[in-house]
């Protein structure tokens, strides 16, 4: 049976998600973290590591700490997959992600302390191979989609 896990720092989601999985308890679990990047699991643990809307809050070092975590923690051949704000490239989406930029070097409390990046450039590519890599458009914010595998031994 798969099991499971998500973690996040704020108390309001982990009891948002704990009432929303109740349904799947037997196999679903959320659990706090201290936003360390030092994961509470141990090596190769996990066949999936997924991060929604993660990355493009950390400063770049807390991320490449993370990045390393999850290393750690999927197992050869198990997949990162991410989602992030990140630069637009084109058109509005460009001029959405500058204005977004600009606002988060100013005020960052205004985003949330969100600003675009791409984890992508952040990978090492003697531990990751890219299997997915698209940027998409809604409403003119740009967001990175990101697939890679894990390579390496444990």
């Amino acid at each position: 049976m798969l099991r499971y896990l998500g973690l996040d720092i704020s108390g309001s989601m982990i009891g948002l998600a704990t009432r929303r999985l109740e349904p799947w308890q037997d196999r679903a679990e959320v659990r706090q973290t201290d936003g360390t990047p030092g994961l509470p699991v141990p090596d190769a643990a996990f066949d999936h590591f997924l991060a929604t809307y993660v990355f493009d809050l950390l400063d770049p070092a807390h991320s490449r700490r993370l990045i390393a975590e999850a290393h750690r923690v999927i197992m050869p051949g198990g997949l990162l997959c991410t989602v992030n704000l990140t630069h637009g490239t084109k058109g509005f989406s460009r001029f959405v992600s500058r204005l977004w930029s600009s606002v988060c070097d100013r005020w960052s409390r205004l985003v949330g302390g969100c600003r675009p990046i791409r984890v992508a450039e952040r990978l090492e590519p003697e531990k990751w191979r890219i299997r997915h890599h698209r940027e998409v458009v809604s409403f003119g914010i740009c967001s990175e989609v990101l697939v890679a595998d894990r390579l390496g031994t444990v």
